[in-house]
Parts: C-alpha cells; sequence; structure tokens
C-alpha cells in the first residue's frame, strides 16, 4: 500500500549500518524488500543487481528482476533508516520495518527477518 516511513537522523545511501528498502522502480507493490546490512545500502544495492544480472534467484532481491525480465538497473535503494552497529539491533529494526511494510506477506521479504 501507501505505507511511508520517516527515517530519523541523517543518513544517506554511503551510511554504514543501515536498515534499507529496496525496491524495483517498476512500481510494483510486490517488487519490494526490506533488508539491513553492515555495509552502505550503495553497495548492497549494487550487490542485488549483481545478483540479478547473473539471474541468481535463491536471494528474495534476486528472485524478482530475474523471474520477471527486469533489469538490474530497475533496483533502488529508499532512504535508509540508520541502524546500530550491533548486528542483533538492525535485526530487530528489519524486522519492524518488514512488519511495517508487509514486504514478508506482499513483498519480496520471505519472513520477518
Amino acid at each position: 500500500g501507501n505505507t511511508t516511513h520517516q527515517a530519523r537522523g541523517a543518513h544517506s545511501c554511503d551510511s554504514t549500518n543501515a536498515v534499507h528498502p529496496t525496491r524495483c522502480r517498476k512500481g510494483r507493490p510486490e517488487a519490494r524488500h526490506t533488508g539491513e546490512t553492515m555495509q552502505t545500502p550503495r553497495q548492497r544495492t549494487n550487490g542485488h543487481r549483481a545478483t540479478t544480472n547473473r539471474q541468481d534467484r535463491s536471494p528474495p532481491a534476486g528472485e524478482h528482476p530475474s523471474s520477471q525480465g527486469h533489469p538490474a538497473s530497475d533496483l533502488r535503494a529508499s532512504t535508509p533508516q540508520g541502524g546500530p552497529q550491533e548486528t542483533r539491533q538492525r535485526k530487530i529494526a528489519e524486522q519492524k520495518l518488514i512488519a511495517k511494510f508487509h514486504t514478508h506477506e506482499y513483498g519480496l521479504n520471505r519472513d520477518l527477518g
């Protein structure tokens, strides 16, 4: 749906330890994925793009573009939410956004993280 989220703090695609939504620019609701990373969202999205270019459907973010014939350039990371450096705390923040956006039910997340 049209659920929005206001990220707290000053974060960018070059911030490390982030919780980040990724979507296919085609705008389809089911083409959304929420993830967490120690990397920057830019690095992580580039990893998703590489997965798509290899047509590897095993990770969720590679499944949609590969199965729909969308090019890797259609993947976009949204403004990230800064995450704690502690992996467990980032996972909790990721789970909250997955639940909020229902990406485990209607998107590309296979579970609540």
